[in-house]
């Protein structure tokens, strides 16, 4: 084998572990950011359910006025809301949700009339709104 093949032969072996570390770069990207935008979709979320909770536990300690629709009150500490609706079995039931993003999660409570307002079940978490479809609807933030 002549010097000029021997330095061929190098540069081609050069150029293909440039080009596979290339592609193994490439693919790590992807990965990283596919597990950047599900970081992101977590951090969300987390965002979103903490800032409700905490809507809730303003809430309780809040003056509410008990009616058939909703009454709802800005808590702009968190950029929430929380709103309350009395429910035909004597008791409300209140809906709290982080207004930061339109598709804000929405938390549930049950809770009794108190003579401040009202005052939460102790097993009255709820995975969904209790009323019905057409009633579950809460009103446009202003």
């Amino acid at each position: 084998m002549t010097n000029k093949q021997k330095g061929v032969s190098s540069l081609s072996a050069v150029l293909m572990l440039l080009l596979l570390g290339s592609l193994m770069l490439g693919g790590l990207q992807q990965q990283l950011n596919a597990r950047y935008v599900s970081v992101a979709s977590e951090r969300r979320a987390l965002k979103q359910f903490s800032a409700a909770v905490s809507t809730l536990a303003w809430a309780e300690k809040q003056r509410w006025t008990l009616s058939w629709e909703w009454q709802c009150q800005a808590f702009t500490a968190y950029k929430g809301r929380a709103c309350v609706k009395q429910t035909g079995k004597g008791e409300a039931v209140v809906a709290a949700q982080d207004t930061e993003y339109s598709d804000a999660l929405i938390l549930w409570r049950r809770a009794e009339p108190d003579t401040a307002g009202i005052k939460y079940r102790a097993r009255g978490w709820l995975d969904f709104c209790p009323l019905e479809a057409s009633q579950c609807q809460l009103p446009v933030a202003p």
